[in-house]
């Protein structure tokens, strides 16, 4: 018990320490938070990202639910049309019926890193086909799939996916996004997260990627009864979705469906600048509070109006589980396990060499870099350090070297 307590002194110690260097422009907030960190070391223990009782809740109820889940899911299949049907010309764009390249990106769902990827693979095959701007006609922005008109889309030539994320652990990584570190400057108070959590809209994730219209009204007392209509709809109108918590196996998985090479499926996250956020540039550069969970909001996570509020969103994670474990067992298993482990490493060494070569909006001490960022971006904080990827790839996979190799030769490389 000493030990554990002496232990959160210290983490408390060090997280005053970073807030006091960190919002230095902005005192009153600053001393705030330093007096709330006080409060909550004496009658909790804070816990980082997310809640293992939630997490357990969560499990129990939907292990429950393992024949409806095991109906609604489904293996995502190999692209049947023409090689590179949804790579299709900007120019011959229609609304009326939408073809493309579309990620529907859902907030604090690894979407930036997602969004780099629909963006590797949009300009690596636009430009093999010669496309204007080396692009293929592609979405990637926080836009629902509603709103996108993407129930109209001409499914033969276009590839609609997604990411999906635990819902809790997204919800509380929103809050301390949107509320926590950008314009509000949340108190993050035991009172203010729950209220926040409450005010959110209810099962989120599924509102944000469904291409019809729900079967049920809002608050509805049915809506359990009628899920299952509602994901097993997005589960079959998908052609992929991924999971934040399984990203390499997604990536992999994806690979083999649309006949991608490791090229398409490399990033540099852009969470490793400095924990800075610069996606928007009439905020500039804020630094990003780490999430955190007290033991009265994880009480919170673990009670039933919590529970049923996100219900369709749970059921929907699950199937979205379950039909990427389906997909993955559609391929033979050791050429699978022997890919992921070879991406994982090619990814290692492609972002060791490249997070240091690539030029952020945010700089590590919080300089907003606007301007010298798009230089190596393809838009925004997204695709960022693309041209350091691209001659990675092109020395392992066109001149077969071998990681030691590229990572010798990358070292002498510099952005033209």
């Amino acid at each position: 018990m000493v030990k554990r307590q002496e232990c959160i002194y210290s983490i408390c110690a060090l997280v005053i320490i970073y807030f006091g260097t960190t919002f230095l422009v902005d005192r009153p907030f600053h001393h705030r938070f330093e007096k709330l960190l006080r409060n909550e070391e004496e009658k909790t223990k804070q816990k980082s990202n997310s809640s293992k009782a939630t997490e357990k809740t969560k499990r129990v109820e939907y292990n429950n639910r393992g024949e409806e889940i095991g109906q609604i899911s489904r293996a995502f299949t190999l692209w049947s049309g023409r090689s590179d049907a949804w790579c299709t010309n900007r120019d011959t764009y229609s609304k009326k019926k939408p073809t493309g390249l579309f990620y529907v990106k859902v907030p604090k769902t690894a979407s930036t890193t997602s969004a780099s990827v629909n963006l590797q693979i949009a300009h690596r095959h636009g430009t093999k086909h010669g496309y204007r701007d080396d692009k293929c006609m592609d979405f990637h922005e926080h836009v629902t799939a509603t709103n996108r008109g993407l129930g109209r889309r001409d499914k033969a030539n276009s590839l609609l996916w997604t990411t999906l994320r635990e819902p809790t652990k997204r919800s509380m990584s929103f809050v301390f996004f949107a509320k926590v570190s950008r314009q509000e400057k949340l108190e993050p108070t035991d009172e203010n997260i729950i209220k926040t959590l409450r005010d959110l809209e209810d099962d989120f994730q599924l509102n944000y990627i469904r291409t019809r219209d729900l079967p049920w009204k809002s608050n509805a007392k049915d809506k359990d009864k009628v899920a299952s209509i509602a994901v097993k709809n997005v589960i079959e109108d998908y052609d992929f979705i991924a999971l934040t918590e399984r990203m390499d196996e997604s990536f992999i998985a994806m690979k083999h469906l649309l006949n991608l090479d490791f090229g398409d499926i490399m990033y540099v996250s852009a969470k490793i600048s400095g924990g800075w956020d610069g996606g928007r540039s009439e905020y500039g550069c804020m630094r990003i509070v780490p999430t955190f969970v007290s033991e009265g909001v994880g009480k919170f996570l673990e009670s039933d109006e919590w529970q049923n509020k996100n219900s369709a969103d749970f059921l929907l994670y699950e199937a979205a589980n379950h039909s990427l474990d389906k997909t993955i067992a559609q391929f033979d298993k050791d050429e699978f396990e022997k890919e992921l482990e070879e991406y994982r490493s090619l990814l290692k060494s492609v972002q060791s060499v490249c997070e240091k070569k690539t030029i952020w909006r945010c700089a590590e001490d919080g300089t907003f870099s606007k301007y010298e960022a798009e230089k190596n971006c393809y838009t925004h904080d997204e695709g960022c350090g693309y041209p350091c990827i691209d001659e990675y790839i092109r020395l392992y996979e066109e001149e077969k070297m071998s990681l030691s190799e590229v990572e010798e030769r990358m070292s002498i490389w510099e952005l033209g």
